[in-house]
């Protein structure tokens, strides 16, 4: 079931990615980034997301976690086409694409991050 905060529905997949960047430890010496699809356990689709920083190991670590898929690491920077927002929680954002902005903006706020929406 959704968490319903102020009449409002929060996906559960997107809290779960982000207390899942709240396990990450410190990347602070990575400079790549991993894409990947996370499955919504109530929608039952698959949504693209991406963390940074974040290393070929981390990626493969990720890539194992319940309901990831096709996570693959990539140098640099996650890709900015279709970038809905992004999510900082101890130094490691996690980058929304192809869902609500208020839905993952509510989701940040639930972990104490630090919302950035797409630049227009």
């Amino acid at each position: 079931m959704p968490i319903i905060k102020n009449n409002r529905r929060l996906p559960a997949y997107l809290l779960l990615a982000l207390i899942a960047a709240l396990a990450v430890p410190a990347l602070s010496h990575a400079s790549g980034h991993c894409k990947f699809k996370e499955l919504s356990p109530w929608t039952k689709q698959w949504y693209p997301m991406c963390k940074t920083p974040a290393t070929a190991a981390n990626c493969d670590e990720w890539a194992m976690t319940e309901g990831i898929s096709e996570a693959q690491f990539g140098d640099g920077d996650c890709p900015a086409a279709g970038l809905v927002g992004a999510c900082a929680v101890d130094g490691v954002s996690q980058y929304f694409y192809q869902t609500s902005t208020a839905a993952a903006a509510m989701g940040c706020a639930q972990v104490n991050g630090q919302w950035t929406p797409r630049p227009e």
